[in-house]
């Protein structure tokens, strides 16, 4: 499941919670709903306020590569007496202590070669190996916000918004790799920087440049945690948006609850007793194990929630398939298998609960019972 769609389950889910904190109805959900509390599809661009801090980022680590913090370092050099500039008590200490760098002249011993100190800047520090280690890793985050985006296709309405974005990320990948990259990165590269315990010295906490790309780390790399599937089970989410959605658009299409006090449990997945839709038919739904069956006039048409169909809304898996011929020799006279996609698919044994076209396809159900 793309970062997407495990969002927008999540958001879905939390704001559904809430209307029915409120007031336990359906009728009640439906009118969160049609105030823009609940959505049936993303509104923004996942991942855009990440994006837009990486730019920022890309500009402060631009100033450091510019002037990067130093120490002064340097080591003690044999030179000409004459050229000795910087002699302190180590540099005449080894330089007593070398004979050959002596010499007699007049009767006398005179030092012809000397030490003396060399200065030089040290730009191999915590400080710039942090900045390196911070580089990658939010090249790989971008990465993976590029996966998404490109794994999911949008309506025609979003797609210019979506590609320009997706080449905002693109650029940034390259100005960042472009930047580790550079001189003052080269030996820092070989320094190891764990970035589960960061060590703040005193230049990153007052330094401008390296304070933000800390605060940077901490906000949006450090925080962030991947939403593991073994600890959540998607499907719970799942069958929530889609047999609310089904509902939604029952009820958008003329059909209302027979009782409109109809109150439903929801703990972490929502359970309905048999419904009743009054239109110009009679509808009841009745929730199953994995999806729903909808009755009309003694038939039974059963539309299956899949899990297995979150992970790839490009094809059907094979499993899901059989489940769905399987049932079809059953007691329907007709399945679907719904699944979250905005990808349009021309089976007739897919009913596409997604992101683009929501209401056009569940009315086409909706019309042939």
């Amino acid at each position: 499941m793309t970062d997407i769609k495990r969002k927008f389950l999540y958001e879905f889910n939390r704001g559904l919670r809430e209307a029915y904190s409120n007031k336990p109805t359906v009728v009640s959900v439906f009118e969160n709903i049609d105030s823009g509390n609940i959505k049936l599809s993303p509104t923004d661009i996942p991942n855009a306020d990440f994006v837009k801090e990486v730019g920022k980022c890309i500009s402060a680590i631009k100033k450091i590569v510019a002037n990067p913090y130093k120490v002064v370092g340097g080591s003690y050099e044999v030179v000409p007496v004459s050229n000795a500039k910087s002699i302190d008590k180590e540099a005449i200490k080894l330089t007593l202590d070398d004979p050959t760098l002596w010499t007699i002249e007049k009767g006398k011993h005179m030092p012809k070669l000397a030490y003396s100190f060399v200065k030089e800047d040290v730009f191999v520090n915590y400080e710039n190996a942090f900045i390196y280690q911070l580089i990658n890793v939010t090249i790989l985050r971008l990465k993976s916000v590029l996966s998404s985006l490109e794994s999911t296709k949008h309506s025609e309405a979003s797609e210019a918004e979506f590609a320009e974005f997706s080449e905002t990320v693109k650029s940034y990948i390259r100005k960042l790799t472009r930047l580790s990259n550079e001189k003052v990165f080269e030996d820092n590269s070989r320094r190891s920087v764990d970035l589960s315990n960061v060590f703040v010295t005193d230049t990153i906490k007052s330094d401008k440049r390296y304070n933000f790309c800390y605060k940077f780390f901490c906000e949006n790399i450090r925080s962030h945690k991947k939403i593991s599937e073994s600890v959540t089970d998607f499907r719970v989410l799942y069958h929530n948006f889609a047999l609310v959605q089904i509902m939604y658009y029952l009820n958008k299409s003329g059909y209302k609850i027979e009782d409109s006090e109809y109150y439903v449990s929801v703990t972490d997945k929502v359970f309905i007793k048999p419904i009743v839709f009054n239109g110009s038919k009679k509808i009841t739904l009745i929730q199953t194990a994995n999806g729903v069956d909808i009755e009309v006039d003694g038939k039974l048409t059963h539309i299956e929630f899949a899990k297995s169909l979150l992970k790839s809304a490009v094809a059907i898996s094979d499993d899901c398939e059989a489940r769905v011929k399987k049932l079809a020799c059953d007691k329907y006279e007709k399945v679907y298998v719904a699944y979250l996609s905005s990808i349009k698919n021309t089976d007739e044994c897919v009913l596409n609960i997604g992101y683009q076209d929501v209401e056009k396809t569940i009315n086409r159900l909706i019309q042939s019972l």
